[in-house]
């Protein structure tokens, strides 16, 4: 009997007893007896229900994620495409708008000056390289644009076309050393001719060249193209006077001017195709010459 009690299915059997007799007692207290084998099921079977449960809640919500995933990747591909839809409607937008406003400048400059023929073009790219101011714009022999079509605004003188590609078209600014432009000035009726300068062009400025030692012309003086030569119209605003000085052989002056057009900031420009060649003012002798021709043809 000794050996029994200190037999290990004694301690097995002690252990069950005190384990049953704990489940009663949490029976009593949670409400009430229930009968052994629904006692032994509710204590090991309810655990794995539970957990049963649970792992079926995770896999159900896992499948219930993967739909909902198919569902909000389809609606942002619908999203995507509708915002590339606007974006693409955006830059149509902004483009007739641009060339709206681009057309407005030219038909401005076409009610001034119906004997031009024009193209608008944007400014496409700058050369890092150039020192004065060259640029790139997006028309070219395509849209009839040739080499020393003069490049202007509706305020003013730009430079003139030196290259041309199929659709581009190289423009070199009025303060490049090698544009030299016949100038008038109305007040004085002096004419001159203006050339970029690599003293002035860090002031943004060019050089007014040849104008004599008793010249009449001052600071805030307008000078516009002569037409003399043949590249440029006749009419079209280049600058202004700011300063007047006279030449290291001292047999003429010359003059700084501002162009009224920053062509460092410009971005929209027409380039003028076609003009009428210039025509210089009869005078009273060439009125007579004419009219002894005409005398003398009756």
């Amino acid at each position: 009997m000794k050996d029994f009690l200190k037999g290990k299915i004694f301690k097995v059997v002690v252990c069950v007893v005190a384990l049953l007799i704990g489940i009663m007692i949490y029976q009593a207290a949670s409400g009430g007896f229930a009968s052994f084998p629904e006692a032994v099921v509710g204590t090991f079977v309810t655990p794995i229900v539970k957990a049963s449960a649970s792992i079926s809640d995770s896999v159900a919500g896992f499948f219930n994620s993967l739909v909902n995933a198919k569902d909000i990747e389809k609606e942002n591909k619908e999203l995507r495409s509708e915002l590339a839809q606007a974006y693409k409607n955006l830059s149509d937008y902004e483009k007739a708008k641009k060339e709206n406003e681009q057309l407005k400048k030219v038909l401005g400059i076409k009610e001034k000056n119906p004997d031009y023929e024009m193209e608008a073009a944007t400014v496409i790219g700058r050369d890092s390289a150039s020192a004065f101011g060259k640029f790139t714009v997006n028309k070219g022999s395509l849209n009839n644009i040739k080499l020393n079509s003069p490049v202007i605004t509706e305020d003013g003188l730009v430079g003139v076309i030196t290259e041309v590609g199929p659709t581009y078209s190289v423009v070199t600014t009025i303060l490049d050393p090698e544009i030299n432009v016949g100038i008038f000035n109305s007040r004085t009726q002096e004419t001159g001719v203006v050339g970029g300068s690599a003293d002035l062009y860090n002031k943004g400025r060019t050089k007014l060249k040849m104008l004599p030692r008793d010249t009449a012309l001052l600071s805030g003086d307008i000078i516009e193209t002569s037409g003399i030569g043949g590249v440029f119209p006749s009419g079209i605003l280049v600058g202004t006077v700011k300063s007047m000085g006279a030449e290291n052989s001292g047999v003429s002056m010359y003059a700084e001017i501002e162009p009224i057009v920053d062509v460092t900031k410009v971005s929209d420009v027409v380039i003028v195709t076609e003009f009428s060649e210039y025509q210089p003012p009869e005078t009273e002798e060439s009125e007579n010459t004419s009219s002894e021709q005409t005398e003398a043809e009756e």
